[in-house]
């Protein structure tokens, strides 16, 4: 009789990388921001000779064998009726003259189903942050988009069938920078509190909805109005009297001209009961990829670039 090893079928025709091992390089690189000439020299003092360029490799043909799984995604991702979606910069430094002076970015899509549950993520990197570039990612999509503050995501709604809603963990933070610089700026300090009890409002109401006996949709969102109506209100009183108050050209008129220009979009989740006000959910999605990129720094070509969008899956 023979003994039959089953030996991992590689993930890659043709190459010693067993599944573990890309695994490994490909989570070590993406999560916990290992550049692969830091792995390198790992393997080294384990006796093991392998270069960052055949990693590199790997990764390459990685993302060429995970090209299906993201087209289904991607079908799968448009089922949803919410995307939180948000960017980072990213620099791929072999790019075309004519690019060379644009930034590009890793945009990410966090689905959400019309149940609450949640969705597939997808990452896309993005030649720019144009309105055109951001209007293509969002190409097609007739359901509930929420975002930062960037503008081009508004334009995009306008040409596009979704609606779009912001976030005031967003308006909150232009206050929250100013007293960085300012401990003890009095007006900045007071929208704080109001966004404070606004937040510990909104969080016991989800909390609510999450245990044992959440209510439906539309009690819910009759219940959320109620409760949190008065608090937004409060808000937008006080965002228009510190108005009056503020010098123009201030971090604290332009953090209140931020909330006030943006008001609808910022109550907006208000009508849909999967939203929040915040896009928490893209955040931290997006964050593992911005800690990694500390590390490994750049993307040496846009093909590199797309392939961190597909290993980051």
């Amino acid at each position: 009789m023979y003994l039959q090893l089953h030996c991992p079928i590689p993930v890659l025709k043709e190459t010693i990388c067993e599944p573990s091992l890309l695994c490994g390089i490909v989570s070590d690189k993406m999560a916990y921001g290992l550049p692969l000439y830091r792995q390198q020299q790992r393997f080294s003092q384990l006796g093991v000779e392998l270069s960052r360029q055949v990693m590199r490799g790997w990764m390459m043909g990685a993302a060429g064998e995970l090209s299906p799984l993201k087209e289904a995604l991607e079908r799968e991702i448009r089922r949803c009726s919410l995307w939180n979606v948000d960017e980072t910069t990213l620099q791929a430094l072999r790019v075309s003259e004519e690019k060379a002076s644009q930034n590009c970015f890793m945009a990410v899509r966090v689905g959400t189903y019309r149940d609450g549950s949640n969705g597939p993520i997808l990452f896309d990197y993005l030649e720019n942050r144009t309105n055109d570039a951001l209007a293509t990612l969002l190409q097609d999509f007739d359901q509930i988009v929420q975002s930062d503050g960037l503008y081009g995501y508004s334009h995009a709604a306008k040409g596009g069938g979704f609606t779009h809603l912001g976030g005031h963990v967003h308006a909150r933070r232009k206050f929250a920078d100013i007293l960085k610089v300012q401990k003890r700026y009095k007006h900045a300090s007071e929208a704080i509190e109001l966004y404070g009890t606004f937040f510990h409002h909104e969080k016991e109401l989800i909390e609510v909805q999450k245990g044992e006996h959440p209510l439906w949709e539309q009690e819910y969102l009759i219940q959320r109005r109620k409760v949190l109506g008065p608090d937004l209100e409060t808000i937008h009183c006080w965002l228009v009297n510190a108005q009056q108050v503020a010098m123009p050209k201030t971090p604290l008129f332009g953090a209140i001209a931020y909330a006030l220009k943006r008001w609808e979009e910022l109550n907006g989740f208000l009508d849909h009961p999967h939203a929040t006000s915040s896009n928490n959910r893209a955040e931290n999605t997006i964050r593992p990829f911005v800690l990694a990129r500390k590390g490994f720094l750049f993307a040496n070509t846009p093909q590199g670039a797309k392939a961190s969008a597909l290993t980051s899956l």
